[in-house]
């Protein structure tokens, strides 16, 4: 099976290892992810090295994630979880450039987006996702499933869980960030099915001190 970039991976202990990218690789990856994050994520403004320290646990916090990008290419699932403004998606979107300097190609989306786009895919428009086309890349990250409001329709939960459930399978890592108290609320809002899944051998990683929001 030749995976969505293109590369055959090979099986290993760990997870799919992938063949090593070429200069040009990256550089396009890294492109296409920075569209996908959009200006407020762009490389020049998030790094590991300019994340701001103001409160106790933020700098354990960001040695574990400085570990996890040392270990790149090998990856496992990261959860990121706390309260709003505490900087997950900064966090997150520097592990994802470490990552494709790395050589593994990153898709980052925004969970009610996806969401919408499944919905979408359901009614057969041309702008819609199918949960297939998210099984194969190397790493793939998603900001918030948890929607404000109202919880998504189960079916589309259920498109969340075969891409969970087939990456989970395959050894092909997701990474997430929530807005969550708990990690229980994590399993009520997700199911325990998708939950399980996502926290087995995963590094999760708490956030919880003043909000950032206006700073990061």
């Amino acid at each position: 099976m030749v995976s969505s970039n293109g590369h055959e991976p090979t099986a290993s202990s760990s997870g799919p290892r992938w063949p090593t990218a070429t200069d040009a690789e990256r550089r396009d990856w890294r492109r296409d992810l920075a569209s996908q994050l959009g200006a407020r994520y762009a490389p020049s403004r998030v790094s590991l090295d300019s994340y701001e320290l103001r409160h106790p646990g933020q700098e354990e916090t960001l040695a574990r994630v400085r570990r996890l990008a040392e270990e790149l290419p090998q990856a496992c699932n990261v959860v990121i979880y706390g309260t709003p403004g505490t900087g997950k998606d900064f966090l997150l979107a520097s592990l994802l450039y470490a990552a494709t300097d790395a050589g593994l190609r990153c898709e980052w989306h925004r969970g009610a987006d996806l969401f919408a786009a499944f919905r979408r895919h359901q009614r057969r428009s041309e702008e819609g996702l199918s949960p297939r086309s998210l099984f194969h890349v190397p790493v793939l990250a998603v900001s918030d499933p948890i929607l404000p409001g109202a919880d998504p329709e189960p079916w589309l939960l259920n498109d969340f869980f075969a891409v969970v459930d087939h990456r989970y399978r395959n050894g092909r890592p997701v990474w997430v960030t929530a807005n969550a108290d708990s990690e229980d609320e994590l399993a009520s809002k997700l199911t325990w099915q998708i939950w399980d899944r996502l926290r087995d051998g995963a590094v999760i990683l708490p956030c919880f001190w003043p909000s950032h929001r206006g700073n990061f």
